[in-house]
């Protein structure tokens, strides 16, 4: 949708998706010119961009899934995945450009409690934060106010069986949740 919306208005357009970049990034030259101002092309797929012509970047995705270690990789193959990865990380922290979603800012938007402190900054009313693994902290915390629970990782766990999943969902915390505070001291 965003790339028909860009293109509609008559940007150009080039979609990489960063997790296939291993079997789909044909070409990359690029440097720096005496000025610091990048220079060089890519090839993805059948398209090709000069780079010095990138004046945005749309940023949903920043997994380099074919970059991960494994056991099915020897070492050969895994570090020319680590280096590609590499080189197109510095490609990407080089343009000099507008950026959506920059990926070196999404771990920070990720940061619950930095989050609250940057909020706080621009004057929002924002909750008393604790992080524990104590159930005493939590116990402390909760007996003058009610408090909401929220996990701090994006993380789904699958059972090894597959079945089911293991996730902390954000609620509100009830009696219920205090009958399993020993459970705390594990996380």
């Amino acid at each position: 949708m965003v790339i028909h919306v860009l293109e509609s208005r008559g940007s150009e357009v080039l979609r990489i998706n960063p997790e296939r970049l291993d079997e789909r990034l044909c070409e990359l030259s690029y440097g720096l010119n005496a000025d610091g101002q990048i220079e060089g092309h890519l090839t993805y797929l059948k398209r090709q961009a000069d780079l010095a012509d990138v004046d945005a970047v749309f940023c949903r995705n920043y997994y380099f899934q074919f970059a991960e270690d494994s056991e099915e990789k020897n070492a050969d193959d895994l570090l020319i995945a680590k280096e590609l990865k590499a080189a197109f990380i510095s490609l990407c922290e080089c343009l000099d450009c507008k950026w959506v979603n920059a990926p070196w800012d999404m771990d920070s938007c990720e940061n619950k409690a930095r989050q609250m402190q940057i909020a706080l900054s621009l004057g929002f009313n924002v909750p008393d934060l604790r992080i524990t693994n104590l159930p005493e902290s939590l116990l402390e915390f909760s007996s003058s106010q009610e408090v909401v629970v929220k996990q701090l990782s994006n993380v789904c766990v699958f059972t090894e069986d597959g079945q089911s999943a293991k996730a902390l969902y954000t609620h509100l915390i009830t009696p219920a949740d205090h009958k399993q505070l020993e459970d705390l001291k594990k996380s």
